[in-house]
């Protein structure tokens, strides 16, 4: 595994995490 593998591997699961986070955020606020 390259550096760049990892760099997407990662954006992924930030991406991810945000998406869940905004889901939460909107949930919570009825946006």
């Amino acid at each position: 595994q390259n550096k760049y593998d990892l760099a997407f591997i990662n954006a992924d699961k930030i991406v991810e995490h945000c998406t869940k986070v905004g889901k939460l955020f909107t949930a919570n606020y009825d946006i």
